[in-house]
Order: structure tokens, then C-alpha cells, then sequence
């Protein structure tokens, strides 16, 4: 499930060619998969606020979410961290570690950036 859309991905990236569509394509829904593996399942949609900011529920105690012509809004937390590590996959594609962990973050773990937009919104069950 893609999280955000090429033309938010392409906007993001600063591509404005057709060149790398298809690897951003990918690259997109291997962010959005990451993000939403982090998650653990945790909802992904913008709750529905009233006028006081208080988030909104129905008769039976369900959150209610914002949808809009094209589906469910999904939360600018998880958009955001989906652009940031879909930046890293796009801008390191290439890149040989030599067996080196990354400073910013180590094997098998997402960016501290990332995860500081999503650690809110994680269900913190184990795995």
C-alpha cells in the first residue's frame, strides 16, 4: 500500500522528469511498507477533530476518520516519515556500506528521524 503519491514523492525528491518513475514507484511503496511494519498496525488515519480540537467518536466509542475524495486521509506524521526515509532509499540506492552501520541509524532500523515522527503513533506491543 502506497502511503503517498508519485507526485508527492516526485515533489519531494525535487524530480521533475518521468525518468525515474518506476523506481520511485518502487521505492515509494518500499518506504510505505517499512513505515507501516514499524507501526505494527497501528491506525494510519487523521482522526476527525472537533471544533475544540478533541478528537471525534461515534456511538460506539470508534475514532472517526477524515476521508476525502480519494480515500481515506491518511496522518501528515506518517506522510512525512514516509518522505524522509523514501529520500534515503532514493538518494543511497546504490550505495555500498562495506559492512558499516550508518551513523544516523544501524542495521534493520529505521532513521531517527523517521521514528521520531511515527514513535507516537506506534502500538508498542511486541513483536
Amino acid at each position: 500500500m502506497n502511503l503517498i503519491t508519485l507526485e508527492e514523492a516526485k515533489a519531494h525528491l525535487l524530480v521533475d522528469h518521468d525518468d525515474d518513475d518506476a523506481e520511485i514507484e518502487r521505492k515509494v511503496l518500499e518506504a510505505s511498507e517499512a513505515v507501516l511494519d514499524y507501526l505494527k498496525g497501528a491506525p494510519i488515519g487523521q482522526p476527525e477533530r472537533n471544533e475544540q480540537g478533541a478528537i471525534v467518536t461515534d456511538s460506539n466509542g470508534e475514532i472517526v476518520y477524515v476521508y476525502d475524495s480519494s480515500g481515506l486521509v491518511i496522518r501528515w506524521q506518517i506522510k512525512a516519515a514516509v518522505k524522509l526515509l523514501l529520500g534515503e532509499l532514493y538518494k543511497h540506492r546504490e550505495a555500498d556500506q562495506d559492512g558499516e552501520v550508518p551513523t544516523q541509524w544501524g542495521f534493520g532500523y529505521l532513521p531517527r528521524p523517521v521514528v521520531a515522527l511515527l514513535y507516537q503513533l506506534r502500538d508498542p506491543a511486541l513483536a
